[in-house]
């Protein structure tokens, strides 16, 4: 016999009580444990569910009972302000890509300032004085559309965010 053996024989401990290799520690269908009201340290635990009562006969019943309160709260808070974190985060990201969408709206000003300096030189050269004909810029139909999906992105984001904080 060995030494470990004698000790635990000799403190009443019992291998199968400090590893218990019974299906209720396997299956319990991932809900809290809590011990049962025979406690110590070879019990073996019992899960029960948060929402169902718990017959407290230990302080460490009455601790685990209210850090399971605690705990619970705690989550639910992480929860709501990630929800609220993650949608601000994706607004600044879709805001980043609108602002730079919005460009492809907008005629390019070196190319207008090119033609009217063409236009100017030549006006200049002949001596005569005609109006500049200038051309109406027309953003193309996948520019319009895509700025479209983007403002109604960020629109729905930030109604999200909103609700999320709310």
């Amino acid at each position: 016999m060995n030494r470990l053996s004698q000790l635990s024989r000799f403190a009443g401990f019992d291998r199968s009580n400090i590893f218990p290799s019974s299906n209720a520690a396997r299956n319990h269908d991932h809900q809290t444990s809590v011990f049962d009201a025979a406690g110590g340290v070879g019990a073996t635990p019992t899960f029960i569910h948060p929402s169902k009562s718990v017959h407290e006969t230990s302080a460490w019943d009455v601790y685990n009972n209210e850090a399971m309160k605690v705990d619970l709260e705690l989550i639910k808070d992480w929860t709501a302000n990630l929800n609220s974190l993650l949608a601000s985060i994706f607004s600044a990201v879709l805001s980043a890509f609108t602002i730079e969408s919005k460009k492809l709206l907008e005629q390019d000003y070196a190319e207008l300032m090119t033609e009217v300096m063409i236009f100017y030189i030549n006006t200049r050269a002949n001596g005569t004085i005609s109006p500049y004909p200038r051309s109406d810029y027309q953003p193309s139909g996948d520019a319009i559309l895509i700025n479209c999906f983007l403002f109604a992105s960020l629109g729905a984001s930030l109604v999200a965010a909103f609700a999320s904080i709310v």
